[in-house]
Order: C-alpha cells, then sequence, then structure tokens
C-alpha cells in the first residue's frame, strides 16, 4: 500500500526549492535532497519542499511512485484560524479581513501616497499630506519607476485606471501597489455606479424601501441593464438580491417573470428592481441599513457592460507590465473582470475582490506568446461574489464579457494560489485552464491550502491541464435546492449535453478536457496531483470526463488522486444521480487513452441509496489504479447503465479496488462517521446552514459545531492504514481535544490616556473547565501572558498611547482543550484633556553589595518640570512587587533584609498625579552575599572574561560572552553575550528554539554587571531583511570567579519570567585573572562577536581556545522563511565544535554544525536533546577584523543550504589580536 498521505510530513521544517532538468535522474535528484530534508527532530514544526520541473520533463508513474513516499509537497502550519464560514477551524491561515500596513520601498526607491478622501491630483504624492486623490494621476507620475511603492489611503476610488501609463516592475524590484493601513481602512478600487440621491418609496407601504433614477447613467440601458447592488454599512456588507431570485430584470429575448415589480420588495428583504422602462431603481437597505440612510452609506451599483474592453477592467497588465504587487485593496464592481493580468511575477495578497461582472482575477498569457506567462500567486484573499454576469442566465460562456470563474489561470506556470476565501461567485471558484497555443502548455501550478464553497458551477476545475497540484483544500458546498434558484437555470447549459448540477448542486472537483476548446491537441489532463483534500456536501464529488469534439478527447496521464476525503450531501434535488467519483475515460473512441494514473486512498462517503459511490460509464477502463479506498454509507456502484453492489462494482473491472473495503466490512463504523477516535467523531450538520432570508449570502446561519480540519487522515479499521482527510468535531485537528472559544472584553472603550484599562478573556469549550494561559496583543506586540482562573484571565494596564490599537487575546490550550484565539476588537485611547509635566524617576540601593539580613535601602527620588510630585512607588525585585510608598517632597524610601543571597534586579515605579506623568526608574542590580562568605573579587574590565559558559543541569543551553574592556575610557568595558535557550512553553522542535542577546557596562570596581535582554525576530538563514533588535527584559551577572557566575532577569516581555541561572565556564580558562589582565595570545584573541553588516541581526560568536585547541561557535540565526513566520518562532539557533585545531591557523576546515531541541527555557525537564552534526562548516579569518564563514547544512529546517558570509568582528579587534 502506499501512503500518498505521507506527502503531508508534519516533522519537517523547511522550504526547499528544487529545480529539474531535463534529462537529469530526477529519482536520485529528489531523494538527495529529502534525504536531508526530513533528519528533523520529530516535534519540529512545518515547511514546504518545491519541486519545479523543467519545459518538457514528464513524471512516470513508476518516478512518482519511487519518489512519493519522501517527497514532501505541503505541510500545514501549526496555528489555527476560524475562517468567516460558521464555526469551522483550519490548520492553516486564510483571509481574515485585515488590512496590513504596506512599508515604504526600499532604500534607493521612491514612495507615493494616493488618499482618495482628502487627496489632490495637483500634489506632488511624495507624502500622505501631500497625497494625489486617483490611482490613474500616481500612475503617471513620470519618475515612477520599478521597485517604488505606492500606498493607497482607505477610501474609495471610483476609477478605471490607466496602468499602461506606468512602468513595468523588474524581477527584485516590484512595482508595489498596497494599503497605506496605519488606521485608515481598506482602499477599494470601484467600477461601480453611484447614484446623486437616493429617495424613499412607499408605495406598496414599505417604510425602508429606496428608489433612485438611472437615466444620468449612460451605461445602464434594457439590453445592458443593472447586475446588483453592494453596500456597507462600515460594520457590514451585503450584495442585496433581485427579487425574481437573483435573475437580471431583463435581458436578451427573456421576459420577466409576472408579478415581479417594486411593489414585491418588502421591508428588510435586502432585494432590489430595475425598472429598465422607467430607468428607475428600487431597493430595500432595511436589511443591512435598518432605518440608515442610503445616501450615507458605501453604495455601489453593478452594471452589465457587455464589453470586454480593456477600458472595462479595474486592473489590466499586458505582457509588458509584470511584477506588480497588490497588497491589502479591495477591488469590486467592475462590469467586466477585476483584474486581468497578461504578464509574470505578480502578487495578490491580502486582497478582498468581490462583486465583479467578471472574475475578480484572470490571470491569461496572450494566444501569441510563445512562452506561458509565469510566478503569478494569490494568497490570502477574498473572492466573492464574482462572475455576477453570469450568475443570472448561466450559459457557461462570456455573456457580456464575464469569464466563467472566481479565479481564471489561463495559460500558467509556477502559479500559486493559496489561502484564500474562494465562495459564491456565479461561475467557478476557480479553473485552471491548460494552453491557449501550439508552441507551450502550462506548468507546476500549485492550488492549497484554500477554503472554496457555494460556487455556482464547479467549485474546482482543471480543463486541459497539465502539471497541476491540489493540495489541502477545503471544498464543500451547502444545501440548495429549487426554491432559490430561477427555473431557467434548471436547463441544461449552453455548449454541453450533459449538465451535472443543473447550476443547483455544482461539481466540487472536475478534471475535464474540452479538446473543442484546446490549441495543440496534445496530451491533456497530464502529471496532475489531488492530494490531500476535503470536499463536502452537493451531490457531486469528482468528475473527470473527456468532452466529444473535432479533436482528440484526452483521458488521465500521470495522475495521482490520493488521500482526499468526498462526502455526498443529503436532501438532494429531484431528477439528478449524485456520485462521489464519475469516471468517464475517453469519449472519441478511444483514441488517447487514461495511463499510469491512481485513484487510491480516498474515503467517499454517501447519505443515502439513492446515491452513487462511483460511475464508470465506459467499461472497461484502462490506464487508472483504483484501490486501498474506504466507501461508507449506503449507496451504490454505477456500471455501464447499471447499478451494483460492491462485488459487482470489484468484479466489472479486473484489479480495481481489490484491497478497499466498504461499510460492510469489520470495524468500519467509525470510518463511515469519520472518526480517528472514538471520542472524536464529525458532524456534518449543513442542513441548518440555510441561506440568510431574502439575501444570497450563503453559509451565514448555523454550520457544523466547532469543526476541525484535519488533514493528517483517519485509520482505516482493517489494519490501521491512513486515508483520507477529514473534519472532526472533537477538536485539535481530530486529535482528540475539545474545541475552544475566546471572548475578549475591554474596558473601558474609550478609554483616556493614562486611564487604566481592563481586558477580561473568557475561555468557553465543550470540554473540562480550560486551563493555560492567555496571551494579550496590541496588534503584534505582546502586552502580558496571564495564567486562567476558573477559565478567565485578566490584564490591565495604563501605558497605552494615544490611538486606536488592535487588541486580541490567545489561549494557549491545554493536554484536553485546543488552542483558540478571539476577534479583534478595536480600542480607542483619547489624548487627555490635561497636559502633564513628564517625570522621571531615579533610584538609589544602599549599601550594594550587602550581607544577607543586612538592611537594604531603595531610595527613589521623582524630578519633574512641572509640579512637586506626589502619589506613590511602587518597588520590585525581580519583577515582584516589594511594597509601595508614599512621596515626601518627591523622594520615597523603602527598606528590607529579606532579599535573599544572589543577584537582585530592582526597579522603582511612579505612579503619576494630576499634573505629572508616570515613571519608571532604570533597573538597578543588587548583589547579596552570604554572611559566611567573603565577597568576590573580580576584575570585570578584561577579555579573559570571554568563552562559553552554561549551567550543567539544563545542558543545552548557556550564554557565549564577550568583554570589550577600555571601550569606553580607561577601566569602563561593555559585557556582550548571546544567550541560546529555549521557548517557555512547552518542549517542541526547532520553532521552540529561543536566542537573546545581553549588553551592558562594567568596570573594574564591581563584581556585577547590569544588562538590557534584546531579541530580534522576523529574520531570514543568511539573507535580508535586516533583523531588528528589541528589548524585552532586565538581567544582572556576577562573577565570583573567573568560572563561576550568575544571572539574574528579569522579562518584561509579558511573559512573566523572573530567575537566575548559577553559569560555569564550558572552555578552560586562558587569560582570566582576578584583578588586573592579561594580554590574551592571538588565537584567542579572535574569539568574540562576528556578523554580516547586510543581514545584522544574525551572527556568530566565536571562541578560539588555544590551551584547549578548541573552537567553539554559537550561531544566532533564522528560519529559511523567518521573515514570513514572523515572532520568535522564525529564530533558530546552532552550535559548532571543532576539537584538536592547529594553534596559530588562520583557517578551520569540515567544523561540524550542530543543534538541539525539546528543551524549555531555564528548566532541567525535558532536558534538550542533539543528534549527530547536521552541516559542516569552514572558518577562514583574513585579518583581525574580518573573517569568512562557508556552510552546508544538511538537515533541520535550513536543510540544503549551502554558501558563504562574509562576516565583520563586532567592535573592533581585540587586544592581542595578531593577524
Amino acid at each position: 500500500m502506499r501512503h500518498y498521505n505521507d506527502l503531508v510530513h508534519k516533522n519537517s521544517v523547511a522550504l526547499e526549492v528544487l529545480y529539474l532538468r531535463n534529462g537529469e535522474n530526477v529519482h536520485a535528484a529528489i531523494v538527495n535532497v529529502i534525504r536531508g530534508f526530513l533528519q528533523n527532530d520529530s516535534n519540529s514544526s512545518p515547511g514546504v519542499l518545491c519541486v519545479f520541473f523543467d519545459t518538457g520533463l514528464i513524471l512516470t508513474l513508476m518516478m512518482i511512485r519511487k519518489i512519493l513516499s519522501a517527497l514532501v509537497f505541503l505541510l500545514a502550519s501549526t496555528c489555527a484560524y476560524t475562517a468567516p464560514i460558521g464555526n469551522t477551524t483550519f490548520p492553516w491561515p486564510v483571509f481574515d479581513g485585515s488590512v496590513p500596513d504596506t512599508p515604504v520601498a526600499s532604500a534607493g526607491h521612491n514612495t507615493w501616497y494616493v488618499d482618495a478622501n482628502a487627496g489632490n491630483d495637483n500634489q506632488a504624492g511624495t507624502s500622505f499630506a501631500t497625497a494625489k486623490k486617483t490611482i490613474g494621476a500616481a500612475l503617471s507620475i513620470p519618475s515612477l519607476a520599478a521597485g517604488d511603492t505606492i500606498l493607497l489611503g482607505g477610501g474609495v476610488y471610483r476609477e478605471y485606471p490607466a496602468w499602461g501609463n506606468a512602468p513595468g516592475g523588474k524581477a527584485g524590484a516590484p512595482l508595489t501597489i498596497g494599503s497605506y493601513g496605519r488606521g485608515t481602512g481598506r482602499p477599494v478600487i470601484d467600477g461601480g455606479l453611484k447614484p446623486a440621491t437616493w429617495t424613499k418609496y412607499t408605495g406598496a407601504g414599505q417604510s425602508t424601501v429606496w428608489q433612485t433614477s438611472t437615466a444620468g447613467f449612460s451605461q445602464i440601458s434594457g439590453n445592458a441593464p443593472v447586475l446588483g447592488i453592494y453596500v456597507n454599512n462600515g460594520t457590514a456588507e451585503s450584495a442585496l438580491r433581485e427579487v425574481i431570485h437573483g435573475q437580471v430584470s431583463k435581458y436578451a429575448s427573456d421576459p420577466l417573470p409576472p408579478n415581479q415589480t417594486q411593489a414585491n420588495i418588502t421591508n428588510n428583504s435586502n432585494n432590489w428592481y430595475f425598472d429598465a422602462a422607467g430607468k428607475t431603481l428600487y431597493a430595500d437597505f432595511g436589511g443591512t441599513l435598518g432605518a440608515g440612510d442610503p445616501n450615507q452609506a458605501d453604495v455601489s451599483i453593478l452594471w452589465n457592460s457587455h464589453r470586454s474592453g480593456n477600458s472595462q477592467l479595474l486592473i489590466y497588465l499586458d505582457s509588458s507590465h509584470g511584477y506588480y504587487n497588490f497588497v491589502g485593496l479591495g477591488i469590486r464592481a467592475s462590469s467586466w473582470t477585476g483584474a486581468y493580468i497578461e504578464s509574470s511575477g505578480n502578487t495578490f495578497d491580502h486582497c478582498d475582490i468581490k462583486f465583479n461582472g467578471g472574475a475578480s482575477v484572470v490571470f491569461s498569457t496572450p494566444s501569441a506568446a510563445t512562452q506561458a506567462a509565469s510566478s503569478n500567486v494569490v494568497t490570502q484573499s477574498r473572492i466573492w461574489m464574482n462572475v455576477l454576469d453570469n450568475w443570472p442566465r448561466f450559459n457557461n460562456g462570456n455573456t457580456g464579457g464575464g469569464w466563467p470563474a472566481g479565479i481564471s489561470w489561463v495559460a500558467q506556470s509556477n502559479a500559486l494560489v493559496q489561502g484564500n476565501l474562494i465562495y459564491q461567485n456565479g461561475g467557478e471558484g476557480i479553473i485552471f485552464y491548460g494552453t491557449t497555443s501550439k508552441n507551450f502548455t502550462s506548468q507546476n501550478n500549485v492550488m492549497q491550502q484554500n477554503v472554496i464553497f457555494d460556487n455556482f458551477s464547479v467549485n474546482v476545475y482543471l480543463d486541459n491541464t497539465t502539471n497541476a497540484t491540489v493540495q489541502q483544500n477545503f471544498v464543500f458546498d451547502h444545501p440548495r435546492d429549487e426554491t432559490q434558484t430561477f427555473p431557467r437555470l434548471l436547463e441544461a447549459s449552453s455548449g454541453y449535453a450533459t449538465d451535472f448540477g443543473r447550476r443547483l448542486t455544482p461539481i466540487n472537483l472536475s478534471l475535464a478536457d474540452e479538446p473543442g476548446s484546446s490549441y495543440d491537441g496534445k496530451s491533456h489532463l497530464a502529471n496532475i496531483a489531488v492530494l490531500n483534500n476535503i470536499f463536502a456536501g452537493g451531490s457531486f464529488g469528482f468528475v473527470d470526463y473527456g468532452d466529444s469534439g473535432a479533436q482528440t478527447s484526452h483521458g488521465l496521464k500521470n495522475v495521482t488522486i490520493a488521500n482526499n476525503t468526498w462526502v455526498v450531501g443529503a436532501n438532494q434535488p429531484s431528477g439528478i444521480s449524485p456520485f462521489g467519483w464519475k469516471h468517464t475515460g475517453t469519449q472519441s473512441g478511444g483514441a488517447d487513452p487514461s495511463s499510469n494514473s491512481v485513484f487510491e486512498n480516498n474515503i467517499i462517503i454517501t447519505a443515502d441509496t439513492s446515491q452513487d459511490f462511483a460511475q464508470m460509464l465506459t467499461p472497461p477502463v484502462s490506464g487508472v489504479a483504483v484501490d486501498y479506498n474506504v466507501y461508507g454509507g449506503p449507496g451504490m456502484w454505477m456500471v455501464g447503465n447499471n447499478r451494483r453492489n460492491f462485488a459487482g462494482w470489484q468484479g466489472a473491472q479486473s484489479g480495481w479496488d481489490v484491497h478497499s473495503v466498504n461499510p460492510a466490512d469489520a470495524g468500519l463504523a467509525d470510518i463511515t462517521e469519520f472518526s480517528r477516535t472514538a471520542a472524536d467523531q464529525l458532524v456534518y450538520d449543513w442542513t441548518k446552514a440555510r441561506p440568510v432570508t431574502g439575501s444570497p449570502t450563503v453559509g451565514t446561519g448555523t454550520g457544523a459545531p466547532n469543526a476541525q480540519t484535519d488533514f493528517s487522515g483517519a485509520v482505516r479499521g482493517d489494519g490501521g492504514k491512513t486515508i483520507g482527510a477529514l473534519v472532526s468535531t472533537g477538536g485539535g485537528g481530530g486529535g482528540g481535544k475539545a474545541a475552544s472559544s475566546v471572548a475578549l472584553n475591554v474596558s473601558p472603550n474609550p478609554a483616556t490616556s493614562g486611564q487604566s484599562v481592563t481586558m477580561t478573556a473568557t475561555i468557553s469549550s465543550s470540554g473540562t473547565t480550560p486551563t493555560g494561559t492567555v496571551t494579550f496583543v496590541d496588534g503584534s506586540t505582546t502586552l502580558k501572558t496571564s495564567t486562567l482562573s476558573g477559565g478567565v484571565a485578566s490584564f490591565s494596564t495604563s501605558s497605552l498611547a494615544v490611538g486606536t490599537h488592535n487588541i486580541s487575546a490567545s489561549y494557549s490550550g491545554s493536554g484536553t482543550i485546543a488552542a483558540s484565539t478571539s476577534t479583534v476588537t478595536g480600542l480607542v485611547v483619547n489624548a487627555s484633556t490635561t497636559t502633564k509635566a513628564t517625570s522621571a524617576t531615579a533610584l538609589s540601593v544602599t549599601p550594594n553589595p550587602a550581607t544577607s539580613g543586612q538592611a537594604v535601602a531603595m531610595t527613589a527620588t521623582i524630578s519633574s518640570s512641572g509640579t512637586t510630585p506626589t502619589g506613590i512607588v511602587t518597588f520590585t525585585a525581580d519583577g515582584v512587587a516589594l511594597a509601595t510608598a508614599s512621596l515626601a517632597s518627591g523622594a520615597a524610601t523603602y527598606s528590607t533584609t529579606t532579599l535573599g543571597v544572589g543577584t537582585h534586579i530592582l526597579t522603582a515605579t511612579y505612579s503619576g498625579d494630576a499634573g505629572n506623568t508616570g515613571s519608571t526608574s532604570p533597573s538597578t542590580s543588587v548583589v547579596i552575599n552570604s554572611s559566611t562568605t567573603a565577597p568576590a573579587s573580580i576584575n570585570l574590565n578584561q577579555f579573559g572574561l570571554t568563552g562559553t559558559w552554561y549551567q550543567p543541569t539544563t545542558s543545552g543551553q548557556g550564554l557565549y560572552l564577550q568583554v570589550f574592556p577600555d571601550n569606553r575610557g580607561s577601566g569602563l568595558g561593555t559585557l556582550f553575550a548571546g544567550w541560546y535557550t529555549f521557548d517557555a512553553g512547552s518542549a517542541g522542535g526547532e520553532e521552540k528554539q529561543r536566542w537573546y542577546t545581553l549588553q551592558g557596562n562594567v568596570d573594574g570596581t564591581t563584581t556585577t554587571a547590569a544588562l538590557g535582554i534584546y531579541t530580534a525576530v522576523g529574520g531570514n538563514f543568511d539573507a535580508p531583511p535586516k533583523a531588528t533588535g528589541s528589548r524585552v527584559g532586565d538581567a544582572a551577572i556576577q562573577f565570583s570567579d573567573c568560572t563561576h557566575a550568575t544571572l539574574a532577569y528579569s522579562f518584561t516581555d509579558g511573559s512573566g519570567r523572573t530567575g537566575s541561572i548559577s553559569l560555569v565556564r564550558l572552555d578552560s580558562n586562558v587569560t582570566c585573572v582576578a584583578s588586573g589582565t592579561t594580554p590574551p595570545p592571538p588565537d584567542y584573541a579572535l574569539s568574540g562577536s562576528w556578523y554580516n553588516p547586510d543581514t545584522s541581526g544574525q551572527g556568530l560568536f566565536l571562541v578560539v581556545n588555544p590551551t584547549q585547541r578548541k573552537l567553539l561557535a554559537g550561531w544566532y540565526t533564522f528560519a529559511p522563511n523567518g521573515a514570513a513566520i514572523g515572532g520568535a518562532a522564525s529564530q533558530r539557533w546552532y552550535t559548532l565544535q571543532l576539537d584538536d585545531y592547529t594553534v596559530g591557523s588562520n583557517m578551520f576546515r569540515n567544523i561540524p554544525i550542530y543543534t538541539a531541541t525539546g528543551g524549555v527555557f531555564n528548566s532541567t525537564q525535558p532536558k534538550a536533546t542533539g543528534s549527530g552534526p547536521i552541516g559542516t562548516a569552514g572558518i577562514m579569518f583574513q585579518s583581525c577584523t574580518s573573517a569568512v564563514l562557508t556552510y552546508a547544512i544538511s538537515g533541520g529546517s535550513n536543510a540544503g543550504k549551502t554558501g558563504s558570509i562574509a562576516l565583520t568582528r563586532l567592535g573592533g579587534p581585540a587586544p592581542g589580536c595578531a593577524l
């Protein structure tokens, strides 16, 4: 049995790109790179392996079978996201409605600004204050160039911009059109019409119906009618529904149904009616606006242009205008298509593309081109209510110039559509169409991790397609019946002999070859993989067929359909024959039959005996291996025109489904319920998901409760084989955890600057009372992590800045309850009407050091430019409040004898008063010595402390430390350290590695140094961008001698971590002395911090120890896609160790590279573990300040990475260096 589920390998982390040229040993090349790719700890986080093939390379089925067990196409990320389609949770991010703040252009390029609300096209557009008003004006700026960025402020841009006036972007220097964001909202490019005035209509007794004249719009007529009305009241949006069940009022030769006029519109129905003769449009806004006035709302009228010209495209990029990035935009109400792209290298990211007459986006290589357009991407965008040109008539053609799909990909290569919501479009949800030229075919296109549902034709359509991958998508349909559509839609579609769905219950997945519309007459439906998808609801799961036509029809070639789940919906309309899979073979005499294809490890579920698991219309069929599938439910099998039981199905085709099972087999009760465990059952309760009354927005009703998608598959009852992909209600992606939800309350809201704001998170779950932690976040900034008590956690702060804050709360989950995140709450903090003077707090501590039991006095002195400060001061030690004291003449004092032996970090926080702001002192460290031990005496201002330090009980984490003596003047130095450790939560793989830098001043008179703790996140391994550090805590390190020290720490990042670590020096002492200094030998002087200025924020900490003849290093870096991962999970660290090097050498070869996983921050259990070397490195010192690091990594998240890094020494040459 082939385990196609292994393609979703949960233990890998890397992003690998493998390009295979024709004639290479494909199997050997893939296996070699995967051998290193799969060498990861079992708890590692997911990643992606991308394999690209040169034009003309075709993998045979034998080659596919050889590599399937190792080839990792896709891995789900560890985060969970609840999409706005009910209570369904997905294991990967999809469109969430956020509007990202697009960054300004990189150095050397310009940023231009446009503001639909306050801009002026006569302005320069070089700042938001001097913004232009229209996009067209910005595109015509003479100095606009590749690499520039145009930032659009929030608002509606009613224009069809002339994109031909702008230059094209370039690879590495795209032209970015992005949302300015920063609280201004989403910029929307709108091609619709906005009436000047709406007036009330009460002719039939209505109170929320309005009317407007269309006489002023030459675009609207009886033959070019209104298609729809969009309305947004600022918090909710709706697409109003015409009174005749979604049909346009008049078109071609079709008359109106009887008695459908404005009189049929009822209050709160969200219906509309267009009187073409009277040129009047009637609409009820009560369902969205209530009694509100549409003149004050965002309203747009979509009209049918009956044209396909470029002037009817909101975005049109010809083949010379490539490499455009569109970020955070709204694209709506185009009379033809939202965007039509003929070029390469374009990206739509976090865009909201809706309510267009044609497709949302068409990517189409011109027929005259000699090669396919490539590398176009749509990611984390919403594709909703498009193809309205086709929805009313649905002849499956280009009526009025509309293209019949939400997104169309025509003759493309290396295309990616990922993380999108694609639903309720008037044609296909998404279509990959093969070719428009005799000279090339499409290649290497990937559709993954999308949520696609309720589209009016096929949800996912591969037409004349080659070299495509469809994986880990969730595709479904809510129930529909004849009451929801106009009878015309029950007729067969024009151009099709068979109308499978009657446009009520569309096919979820279609692989079709329509030779009448292909150009080259060559083999299509080749080299396609459909893996680990869920297809639920509707009448038809999957169909493959070759249409009849003038050219040869083609079967399936090298096609793999594996580890998918199909569920045929219940309560089907009459007159249809539902099926899970329909296989037709070829229909033109079998001239080009199927070959080397498989349909295996799939699950098909039927709801009643009238439904078929599979239909084979032209037996016998060769070239497709069918086996290892599970069939659940009471359905049958269709062979030719005869319905059969399972045995009859197996006997109809030699060798089919020999190892497959049907519901009569023992041990499959759980399979038919989609169970992984007895406590983790699936419920597909789509029968409760009905359309909202009077609205075409399907799916906003009650859906399956707390449904969790799980693409790791279910377990067969006849031997534990993993099959299919599933949805469960047990929570945690099928792992037996109960689902949870987070309700967040923020009060007061709005608040005044300096006012205390309380955030309360309440966790609900069907399981036990939730335990664990809640992290409160402002945008991307962590505010505080609090522990749950009785399922509730709270946090108060008075330090939020004036402005709007996006507050959310994330629940960590527990052993039995899945993690979850609240919706975002907007908190407005207004400026105080009273201007306060700024205060500053200074803290002094005496004596320091002190002896255990001795009174230590802390004195806080508050200074201010205003009135004398009054109020209270809170004294803290190691992040824990000790006491509060009232101010007297601007000062407060507190004494304690309870501080334990060791180093403590002290702070004083002033509360503020009516005339002065609050403030906190810089941290001050105090050393408490044992009463029986003489105080330590060691000079900290010496290079000899440079080395590796660790705590033996938590081996696998520690510090690389360097002292820069006298760099601030005689006797005054700086200590800099790299701290490698792990996340403070649960153990895990490389995604749980953490590293920090420590920095502070030292001198020759004290044995303790106060340090700041810093972190850097969001970089990429050995690649830009530069990672900027931020301070996340305070620390103090006390040395008792040259080989022992204590590190005290107190984090201010919301984690609440405080404590101390006893450190022992790992490498032997070379030159450290108790007093004075000893010059380091030349080798040892090479020790210290080295980095590449082009990727600062990551680097190496080297220790070259000639006494032991060892080279030790800590490499602080990031995951290969760390910038995309973001946050602390982007960090990676490695250790290097070379034993027995030749003293005096400046070149070190074959240095083993190690990594460790499985540890927890400053915890003895579980201990971090490491395998053997995961790569090798070389270091050549060119001088005392420059070196080159070469590396080849074969394991972990950076597996396959090779290269070299030019290093610069931090802080200049060390004393004693002689290179």
